[in-house]
């Protein structure tokens, strides 16, 4: 017989049913899917700009979008048929073709920041914020970690195709200490 008595609840409560083993007085973490909400000054949340400080009107960004985008169709066209005979180079029309999604980048930036004054920019690490002036800012996000106080950097995250959240997500227990931040409780920019 086995000596060890199971003093579990057996009962289907959403508790976890042990076969062997005694867990009195263990704490055990099932599920942390940390609801505790925080204020920003509890977080620190702190903006680093990115690409050097990079900052343009948004006007500015739409336009540089529509025309690089009608240049592009320019160049794309007389690269595939050139006009009077004249040969062109067919290696142009990789830039062209890069200039065009440069320009839908930039056009798609304009519409989103326009609704929503804050998209993630590069490799989900960077974004983009609109302050009061019309201004697009590129900043990174950060904050100190509520559970354990070390940094946290802000991540879009989510499976591939969607939906994703802006996630802040600790250096140190990047599994379990992430907090849902809403950008639109972030303080306005200086």
């Amino acid at each position: 017989m086995n000596e060890n008595n199971n003093h579990g609840n057996q009962s289907g409560d959403g508790s976890i049913n042990v076969g062997n083993g005694d867990f009195r007085g263990a704490k055990l973490n099932i599920n942390n899917s940390n609801n505790k909400l925080f204020t920003i000054d509890e977080l620190n949340i702190t903006r680093h700009p990115s690409l050097g400080g990079f900052t343009a009107k948004i006007e500015s960004i739409n336009v540089f979008g529509l025309i690089t985008g009608v240049a592009s169709l320019i160049g794309l066209y007389l690269t595939l048929f050139p006009l009077g005979g004249v040969k062109t180079y067919a290696s142009w029309s990789g830039l062209f073709l890069f200039l065009l999604a440069l320009s839908i980048i930039s056009i798609l930036l304009s519409v989103s920041l326009k609704r929503k004054k804050f998209e993630n920019f590069l490799s989900r690490k960077i974004y983009a914020e609109l302050d009061s002036s019309n201004k697009v800012h590129f900043n990174r996000i950060r904050a100190i970690c509520p559970f354990c106080q070390t940094k946290m950097n802000l991540y879009t995250v989510g499976a591939k195709g969607g939906p994703y959240k802006d996630m802040l997500i600790c250096e140190r227990n990047p599994s379990q200490h992430r907090v849902l931040l809403d950008p639109t409780l972030l303080p306005e920019i200086d």
